[in-house]
């Protein structure tokens, strides 16, 4: 895999030496609608910074922990099977403000650094390859998963966060496995989001989707009952060297509404860059999320920095009636 993703990344800069662009998908019914339900003008730039990743290990848990304090990283979603749960958990614990999402994870994508099942293999065999961990890609979830034990997984790693004492504000899927053209899982995805009461990234990546750069998923979300951000910037192609032109370019074209942004803010040393092909990628990340240029562009945007927690709280505090929102069954 390591071969493979070096010759990828270098046939990349070779046609895109300034890295690919990256893709907004936006859904325009709901971004009036939200801006009026969280008391902005309707020309209002609303924007979520999510670190996703947080638990997978040491050197990911303190980039983040440091974007979350110093710089415009405003929130994070943890992964629960992952190693370094524990160090991240016991952060969010003791740190009751910060905003955090769980990562509904049920792939386990790097060759040296695995992890199982919340509920083990024994109990979700269908979501488990031969060594006991998670399949490696989406593919392969697809391929051989039942969908009944995907869910018993999925909500064991949100129980598991809840008996932690995480205050959880969002759920979002890890390789956007729940996010993708697979319409039962991102039902799953939306009905775990409406059974505990939670905000979700519910706008899907699909070729469709790349193309018309339009999805209904906020419209879908809000008919069950929670809320979620009317623009997803999913991460496009670039290395270390063309981070900052990359994430200035999406800073700079920010539309009016709630729009996030994901990242992956890693320190490329230790443990990190045994496993992990993008850990320089990860350091830009880090880099470009607590520095001055990225502040000064959002001076510059007047764009306002909220939460996942902005949105939760306001579907809870209101109810459904009140944000104009319809309760479904799915």
């Amino acid at each position: 895999m390591g071969i493979l993703y070096r010759l990828a990344s270098a046939a990349a800069r070779s046609v895109y030496p300034q890295g690919l662009a990256p893709w907004r998908v936006s859904s325009p019914a709901t971004s009036s609608s939200s801006l009026r339900q969280l008391g902005c003008p309707p020309d209002a730039r609303l924007l979520i910074v999510n670190a996703d990743d947080f638990g997978l290990c040491k050197e990911v848990n303190n980039a983040i922990i440091a974007g979350l304090r110093d710089g415009i990283i405003t929130s994070t979603s943890i992964m629960v099977p992952c190693p370094a749960f524990d160090d991240a958990a016991s952060f969010a614990k003791s740190n009751p403000g910060v905003d955090i999402g769980i990562h509904l994870t049920l792939t386990s994508e790097w060759a040296r650094y695995r992890w199982p099942p919340i509920l083990g293999a024994g109990r979700v065999p269908s979501l488990a390859a031969e060594d006991g961990c998670f399949w490696s890609t989406p593919a392969e979830v697809f391929a051989h998963a039942l969908l009944e034990e995907a869910e018993a997984e999925l909500r064991t790693q949100i129980e598991t966060a809840l008996e932690a004492g995480l205050d959880i504000t969002h759920l979002d899927s890890h390789m956007f496995v729940l996010n993708s053209e697979r319409t039962d899982y991102y039902r799953l995805l939306l009905k775990l989001a409406r059974d505990y009461r939670l905000a979700v990234r519910s706008i899907r990546r699909s070729v469709l989707h790349w193309w018309t750069r339009i999805d209904m998923a906020a419209s879908r979300a809000r008919r069950l009952g929670t809320m979620s951000p009317d623009h997803l910037v999913f991460g496009g192609s670039y290395d270390r060297e063309s981070a900052f032109d990359y994430w200035s370019a999406v800073l700079k074209r920010l539309p009016h509404g709630v729009t996030e942004v994901y990242c992956h803010p890693g320190f490329a040393r230790g443990r990190l860059t045994q496993f992990a092909q993008d850990a320089g990628k990860r350091q830009a990340d880090f880099e470009f999320f607590t520095s001055d240029v990225a502040r000064q562009l959002l001076r510059e945007r007047e764009v306002r920095l909220i939460t996942y927690r902005d949105l939760r709280d306001r579907m809870r505090t209101f109810g459904a009636d009140d944000a104009g929102l319809i309760l479904a069954d799915t």
